[in-house]
């Protein structure tokens, strides 16, 4: 344990946390499968979309609808995405334990330097509320890999303009496509599985372009065997108890059917 403290402690430096995912083993990372879903919960678009006081707050305080621009929905995500990535840092071995609440997340990284990066978790959760904030539909998708040995967040975004799901990366600025083609996140599984790659587009590694490898196999490719996201986006249990995880919001549902949510769209 107190190992793992220190190396933690190690890793809140930039350079020491560049060196340690340049040098992750390819060979370390779990085979891409399809993981069962039987035991996930069920969720519904009107609790996984709620406007809440929170968006009010993001809103206000950072003025969301003029940062994300006058374009469509694909345009104001990657407006609103790039603002994330120029004001904080992602750091997957980040240790500062933090409630899942947006504003006390940016409270604590925006605008400081890597020893106040967040981790994808945390990313996730900001990009999806500030979407949300900025009347565009989103959700924080927690993806994992066989036996629980990697995990990664990104976020799934509605694009009204092109009537489709894409898969966003806040954590690593990126999103994904196959022949130009914006994919969601079951699409760019499906895209492994046939042994196909992905395009990576606008990739940014704390605004560096390091690391791009390492990122598609070991961050993203391995962890596309289980996919979940929380049951709904309301402010209960993302309070936390010091230093217990179980406190924390789970993500133990399955992704809602897209069908089912393109005809309830309102926003």
């Amino acid at each position: 344990m107190l190992f793992r403290r220190l190396k933690l402690r190690k890793l809140q430096k930039w350079e020491n946390y560049l060196p340690f995912v340049e040098n992750m083993r390819k060979d370390s990372f779990m085979p891409l499968s399809v993981g069962a879903t039987d035991s996930q919960l069920q969720t519904t678009p009107d609790k996984l979309f709620a406007y809440l006081p929170l968006h009010k707050t993001l809103c206000k305080k950072y003025d969301l609808r003029r940062l994300a621009g006058e374009g469509g929905d694909f345009e104001k995500t990657v407006c609103l995405m790039q603002w994330l990535t120029d004001n904080t840092f992602y750091n997957g071995a980040s240790s500062k334990w933090k409630s899942d609440n947006s504003a006390e997340i940016l409270e604590y990284a925006f605008g400081k330097d890597f020893s106040h990066a967040i981790n994808c978790r945390e990313k996730a959760i900001v990009f999806a509320d500030c979407l949300l904030a900025a009347g565009i539909y989103a959700y924080p998708v927690c993806m994992i890999s066989e036996q629980n040995k990697g995990c990664h967040f990104t976020v799934q975004v509605y694009l009204r303009e092109q009537n489709r799901w894409a898969l966003f990366d806040p954590s690593f600025n990126c999103w994904f496509t196959e022949n130009g083609r914006l994919l969601n996140v079951w699409e760019l599984r499906d895209l492994f599985l046939a042994g196909k790659e992905p395009e990576i587009q606008n990739y940014s590694f704390n605004r560096t372009d390091r690391c791009k490898d390492i990122y598609k196999e070991g961050f993203i490719k391995q962890n596309l065997t289980n996919i979940t996201t929380w049951q709904d986006n309301s402010m209960e249990r993302r309070g936390y108890k010091a230093n217990d995880w179980n406190s924390k919001k789970a993500f133990k549902t399955k992704l809602p059917d897209i069908e089912r949510i393109e005809s309830v769209i309102t926003l």
